[in-house]
């Protein structure tokens, strides 16, 4: 009986298919050109994602080649000129799922925007359209918001789970009809646009948004004409997070006790703050906008002891709290990124939020860094933790990082084998190791699955 040869596991569509999706760009338009069957494969990776900020060729491209692969682009970011509209105008691009679009406000580039919209509004998932005018509240391109609805012909309903709208106008009513066009929409993103008001203006309340991000002026002023028109909490029912900062003044010009009568009376689920403000700002809406918050999350230039005094006052209810840069690559980093020196010498303050929150979960201070000593001191009474992002003094080098997240590894296994199981700590000279001592805290808490100490975040 002869037996059949191996076939190549390259050869298999589906193993192909997924290793296309970890390959550079540049391995993947050398492996598109090696047979049909590549070709087919891994031209779903070359052209399922426009960045124009990184794909700048992609302009130069011929009609010819956008027809015959266009229908395979699924995301566009960064599409800011005119030539990249004409591009991404092409009848062949029919089925993106996520949009970024940065515009002027003629009536050429409106028109092409809209053409954009209408022919993937049965697909997309996520649209962020900045429309390039006058800022702050004063009125810009008046939004079609048709646009993003499909057709009333067909039975297709709009994907939309995400929307991100800048400089714009609408009226109230045309809100509420977009609100109504997409019932699956999770997470809205409105600034400086105007929501011009009327005495009769319709109020609809979505019950799936979750998320807000919209500046404070925005979100209580939306129509500067019409200031006790309703705040943008008023469509939203269900909201559960916002993410807050100040534009164009350096003072909210909206009081706290205004900001917590709104969120109480419309939004009794929300519970979750992001804020970009700075610490007078943040310390005052925690202390007078919101009672048992579940989580917090400020830029870490703003923390300061006051900040975290004021963030005490939901320990309680706290299951996140963190800090965050404006690196958004920030963990991405190349090496083990620097330390941030402010607010290190108060690193006890810190460790009061761990101390004193008995519901937290995620913990991430990734910029602060903490003295194992100052740790040790007192324990955590957060034994439900499950993510933690610190960094440690002293333990900044990828082989020592490396070493405490195997000691804690190791151990970890152990003592889920056998409960009563103690580390032998590794000593050098009779002194236990820095490795030794951050993996043995981390062994305290059995629901940690997400950790990082400076070089990536290591799930188990």
């Amino acid at each position: 009986m002869t037996r059949k040869p191996l076939r190549n596991p390259l050869d298999l569509t589906l193993i192909r298919a997924r290793i296309s999706q970890y390959v550079t760009l540049k391995d993947a338009l050398a492996c598109a050109v090696v047979c049909r069957d590549w070709t087919d494969d891994f031209n779903r990776y070359i052209w399922h994602t426009i960045d124009f900020d990184v794909h700048k060729e992609f302009t130069n491209l011929d009609k010819a080649t956008i027809l015959k692969h266009g229908h395979r682009i699924r995301i566009i970011k960064n599409a800011k000129e005119i030539a990249q509209l004409n591009i991404i105008q092409h009848v062949s691009i029919c089925r993106l799922r996520s949009l970024s679009v940065t515009t002027g406000t003629t009536s050429c580039t409106r028109s092409q925007c809209y053409e954009i919209l209408r022919r993937n509004n049965t697909s997309l998932t996520y649209i962020d359209l900045f429309i390039l005018g006058p800022l702050g509240n004063e009125p810009g391109l008046v939004f079609s918001v048709d646009t993003i609805s499909p057709s009333l012909n067909t039975d297709a309903m709009s994907k939309l789970t995400a929307l991100k709208l800048k400089g714009l106008t609408l009226t109230r009513d045309a809100f509420s009809s977009l609100l109504r066009m997409c019932p699956l929409l999770k997470s809205l993103d409105i600034r400086y646009t105007v929501l011009s008001s009327t005495g009769t203006s319709e109020i609809y309340q979505h019950p799936a948004v979750t998320s807000l991000a919209s500046p404070i002026k925005q979100a209580f002023i939306p129509d500067p004409e019409f200031p006790d028109s309703p705040s943008l909490f008023a469509h939203f029912p269900n909201l559960e997070e916002w993410k807050t900062w100040i534009a164009h003044t350096s003072h909210p010009e909206v009081s706290m006790q205004t900001i917590k009568a709104e969120t109480t009376r419309y939004c009794p689920l929300l519970k979750s703050i992001y804020t970009e403000l700075i610490s007078t700002q943040t310390v005052e809406l925690l202390i007078k906008g919101f009672e048992k918050l579940k989580g917090v999350c400020v830029l870490h230039k703003h923390i300061s002891t006051e900040m975290i005094v004021a963030i005490l006052a939901h320990h309680k209810t706290l299951e996140f709290i963190m800090t965050y840069t404006s690196f958004h690559k920030f963990y991405d980093y190349d090496g083990i990124p620097p330390v941030e020196s402010h607010f290190q010498e108060s690193g006890w303050a810190v460790q009061t939020m761990l101390r004193l929150c008995p519901r937290l979960t995620a913990f991430q201070f990734p910029l602060h860094e903490m003295d194992i000593d100052e740790i040790e001191k007192e324990n955590w009474s957060c034994n439900n933790l499950e993510q933690l992002h610190i960094r440690i003094r002293g333990l900044d080098t990828d082989d020592m990082i490396n070493r405490t997240f195997r000691l804690w590894i190791d151990w970890r296994g152990k003592k889920k084998s056998s409960p009563s199981f103690e580390p032998v700590l590794p000593s050098d000279g009779g002194k236990i190791s820095l490795e030794a001592r951050v993996a043995r805290h981390l062994l305290k808490f059995e629901m940690l699955s997400a950790v990082w100490l400076g070089n990536g975040i290591r799930k188990v």
